[in-house]
């Protein structure tokens, strides 16, 4: 009786343990079906989504479009969760509003000593240049500031994805206003607090509708430059819209002309740099992103090379 019980028992707990295996895997089966099943879903509207962008790229702008959609279509799945990062959470971001106080006191030295480089870029953007940029920023894990006008974003879909592609890179976007009339904006060579106000919020308004709602920016650089103008009248209203606007201390020249060669961007930069006589931890640079500045993009690599070599980091301004 005794080994009969032992024997029961047992074959009771074999019996258990298979019934266990045999629940587990009908439960890792169905887990499985569903993963495979999602991952199909997943997989279609990947592919459905990819194949609006090439349709977007071919059939709004086939001249530009072939060219770029290699380009873009690789990121396209991550830019679905597109975020633009604050600059609580970005280590390549410095404060705006410090860099603002700097350039109204003319004074760019650092108490830690740090040597900071800001490379900024105006009007973009562009159609033929705005990608050449960022391979060149990317290839050298360096992070720029954009300062975009929102009508040169509305003009293309390109235009919008490299806007998209600013952002995937870990630039900062800042604001340059939609129109970039100066008739309009500054009458008699005085700004018009309303009418500039009203443009850098249309212009953010573009971005917004193609970074998505979540995305704003508050850094902003006035057309021309906040020391171009009689801004006795703007000055507190930009303070009370939360405005940083950013000015530069050094350029490459690329606005005074054309056709500047890359030898002239390269040289007017250095000179801009040594107009400082010292006071130069913190370099603000002005440059231009428009399909007019192809050698901006041609001198980039020549210039981090030479901001590298007297020891500066780069930074972003959010």
């Amino acid at each position: 009786m005794y080994k009969l019980s032992k024997i029961i028992i047992k074959n009771s707990a074999l019996i258990v343990v298979l019934l266990i295996a045999f629940v587990f895997s009908i439960g890792a089966f169905y887990q499985d079906k569903l993963y495979n099943e999602n991952k199909e879903v997943i997989a279609i509207q990947n592919k459905s989504f990819i194949d609006n962008k090439i349709y977007e790229y071919t059939s709004d702008d086939s001249a530009d479009g072939n060219a770029q959609s290699k380009e873009n279509i690789n990121t396209a799945i991550n830019r679905q969760n597109l975020v633009y990062t604050s600059y609580e959470n970005d280590l390549y971001a410095d404060n705006a509003k410090d860099v603002e106080n700097m350039l109204n006191k003319w004074n760019y030295l650092r108490e830690d000593g740090k040597k900071v480089a800001y490379l900024t870029f105006d009007d973009g953007p562009s159609t033929e240049v705005t990608q050449q940029i960022l391979e060149t920023l990317k290839v050298n894990n360096v992070k720029a500031t954009f300062f975009v006008l929102g009508s040169n974003v509305e003009k293309s879909n390109i235009q919008k994805e490299l806007l998209k592609e600013m952002v995937m890179e870990g630039h900062a976007i800042g604001n340059h206003g939609y129109c970039h009339d100066y008739s309009i904006l500054y009458p008699g060579r005085v700004a018009n607090p309303t009418v500039l106000v009203n443009d850098m919020k249309k212009s953010e308004d573009v971005m917004r509708s193609v970074l998505g709602d979540g995305f704003s920016t508050s850094v902003i650089r006035l057309p021309g430059g906040h020391m171009s103008w009689n801004t006795k009248a703007l000055d507190p209203v930009l303070e009370k819209n939360g405005y940083t606007y950013i000015d530069w201390n050094t350029l490459n020249g690329d606005a005074e002309s054309n056709d500047r060669t890359v030898e002239q961007l390269v040289n007017r930069l250095k000179g801009s740099i040594r107009d400082l006589a010292g006071n130069d931890d913190v370099l603000i640079i002005l440059m231009h992103d428009t399909n007019a500045k192809k050698a901006t993009a041609q001198s980039l690599q020549e210039i981090i090379d030479y901001l590298k070599s007297l020891g500066y980091e780069f930074r972003t301004l959010k």
